[in-house]
């Protein structure tokens, strides 16, 4: 007889069913941001972390390279040194076979009866200073200077006459230019 009553809520069941579903749905909503939010926090750690050993890395490279650097530095202001060293060695023997060979013509063109006192080498000529038994032996000299392939022009600066041990001598003072 009672057929098509329904005395049960089958609404406020309904209502509270849904209720419950809802809360599930926040709390399961919830639960997976909370995960995506810490996935996301840890992930972003670990990013730092491993960009801040890789800066630790690039640092100490750099200090590595910069160390080197300096070493090459200085090798390079040794080489340099050493290059000014060798280049005024090289110099110097160039300038000493010059010298060598200036003095060995200046002997061959001493006639007999002169001798050199002092002799002074500055930018391109000589300074000569010596003493002759006479005036035509400093003549013979400035022929034997003039007519050599190592000496240019040679002029006279000052003679005098004198005496050593009663014989008369020229002391003279000669300029001759390389």
């Amino acid at each position: 007889m009672n057929q098509g009553i329904n005395l049960l809520p089958w609404r406020e069941a309904r209502r509270r069913r849904q209720r419950r579903q809802l809360w599930a749905a926040i709390v399961a909503i919830c639960i997976v941001a909370a995960s995506v939010f810490v996935t996301a926090w840890w992930a972003q750690g670990e990013e730092i972390s491993f960009q801040r050993s890789r800066n630790a890395y690039l640092l100490r490279e750099i200090r590595k390279v910069q160390v080197q650097l300096e070493e090459i530095d200085q090798i390079k202001q040794r080489k340099k040194a050493l290059v000014a060293r060798m280049t005024i060695i090289r110099q110097l023997q160039q300038e000493k076979v010059g010298i060598v060979r200036t003095l060995d013509n200046l002997v061959h063109a001493l006639p007999e009866g002169l001798f050199f006192v002092s002799a002074q080498r500055s930018q391109g000529s000589f300074k000569l200073e010596g003493i002759a038994q006479s005036n035509a032996r400093v003549s013979e000299l400035m022929l034997n200077l003039n007519s050599s392939v190592s000496f240019g022009d040679s002029h006279l600066e000052v003679i005098n006459i004198g005496e050593i041990d009663e014989t008369q001598t020229s002391r003279f003072e000669l300029m001759v230019s390389d």
